[in-house]
């Protein structure tokens, strides 16, 4: 709703000149990088919604460090970190959603749930006429509050995602790379040693193998489908 009034905050309110808040996005786009690159093992970890809703409830977070939350000042160098983190957050959390789209819908509508995301740029614009309304009527520092209210509100429309992927989704990715030799020996070991709080992953075989097929490589998905044709 108010991204595109961040950088008018810190040239009106933390005065940035234009050399400033130039290098302020550039190293943002950088730190973004190295963030999302660094933070790539987590997902196996902790499985991937549990990260997606850390990022998601830091974003809120570090939104309210760069201008305070009518709590406090924050110095320029706490606004300019809170700020890289909170692009950082996001950036890190939406691969972590679309995959977990592209798991639960059937195989042939992914192109069409592909498309429904680029929704999302509309729904940018949109929220940006808002945010530009309440801005011109309160401040910037209203429509950030309002910004941070529905980040922590939308939360719920993750928990559901939370309830399906159990948060031993990590360990079980980790079991079956660990059974390894063959997708067939594999997908037997990791039907077996999961717990049973993360039978939902295993349920099916396909499912399975298109795991393993992830996990292996281009390998993994030859030996994959003569193992399913085998059973056919």
């Amino acid at each position: 709703m108010t991204v595109r009034y961040l950088n008018l905050y810190f040239t009106q309110i933390l005065k940035f000149g234009p050399v400033q808040l130039c290098l302020l996005n550039a190293v943002c786009r950088l730190f973004i990088a190295g963030f999302v690159w660094a933070t790539r093992p987590l997902a196996s970890l902790l499985g991937r919604c549990n990260l997606a809703i850390v990022f998601h409830l830091g974003s809120a977070i570090f939104t309210l460090g760069i201008y305070g939350g009518h709590a406090y000042e924050p110095g320029m160098w706490a606004a300019c970190a809170s700020y890289f983190l909170r692009y950082a957050c996001l950036h890190a959390r939406d691969p972590l959603l679309y995959a977990i789209t592209m798991d639960v819908v059937p195989p042939n509508q992914r192109s069409r749930w592909a498309a429904l995301n680029s929704l999302r740029t509309l729904s940018f614009s949109a929220s940006a006429v808002l945010g530009g309304y309440l801005a011109d009527l309160h401040g910037y520092v209203f429509s950030f509050d309002i910004t941070v209210i529905a980040l922590l509100a939308s939360t719920v429309t993750i928990l559901p995602a939370w309830l399906y992927f159990p948060r031993s989704e990590g360990a079980v990715a980790a079991t079956v790379a660990d059974c390894g030799a063959s997708p067939a020996t594999a997908s037997s070991c990791a039907t077996t040693t999961a717990p049973s709080s993360v039978a939902p992953l295993f349920g099916d075989q396909t499912r399975s193998l298109s795991l393993l097929a992830d996990l292996h490589g281009p390998a993994a998905e030859t030996s994959a489908e003569e193992v399913t044709g085998a059973k056919a």
